[in-house]
């Protein structure tokens, strides 16, 4: 895949940026097998650089908004490595894609306290119900089925950001 134009950055910083991300992601899994994490590009109606999921869990909407990051290249990339450091998921930078990044509604919450509200926006407010939603929730209907699997994959997003807070802790603990 080719590495996309960061605007505002000179040629040169930008061969340096992409050989640190190419140094970050040695040794991890696949994206056909765990998935990877995006940096999406600012865009004309979103000035921030954006986070978002390439899973290979559901079927059909493969691609899940995170959240937003900073408008500065660097401080955007520090973020979601920092965040995802302990991951096995690759980290890439590549441009928003329309078709693929649009949300039909499917991670959209139906029911609940939570009703109307996107997963995403779960994941940073209740990550348990989250993961209620991931592995106690019973679907009825095939559109249900899709909704758990992007639970699913919102569920691993969570437990990627966990796994870098217990190591975390462990390295500052005295015991």
């Amino acid at each position: 895949m080719a590495n996309p134009n960061i605007p505002g950055v000179s040629e040169s910083e930008q061969a340096l940026l992409y050989a640190k991300l190419n140094e970050y992601n040695r040794g991890r899994a696949s994206f056909k097998e765990a998935g990877v994490y995006l940096v999406v590009l600012p865009r004309p109606e979103k000035p921030h650089y954006s986070l978002w999921l390439y899973s290979p869990l559901p079927e059909r909407q493969t691609i899940l908004y995170i959240r937003d990051l900073t408008a500065d290249v660097h401080t955007s990339l520090r973020m979601a490595s920092s965040m995802l450091y302990y991951s096995r998921r690759c980290l890439i930078l590549m441009e928003y894609n329309e078709k693929r990044m649009q949300s039909r509604g499917e991670d959209l919450i139906f029911f609940g306290k939570y009703r109307g509200h996107f997963l995403h926006e779960i994941l940073e407010v209740d990550p348990n119900y989250l993961s209620w939603i991931a592995y106690k929730f019973v679907p009825q209907i095939p559109k249900q089925e899709r909704f758990v699997k992007i639970a699913r994959a919102y569920h691993s997003v969570h437990l990627d950001l966990m796994l870098r807070k217990t190591k975390e802790m462990r390295k500052s603990s005295c015991f």
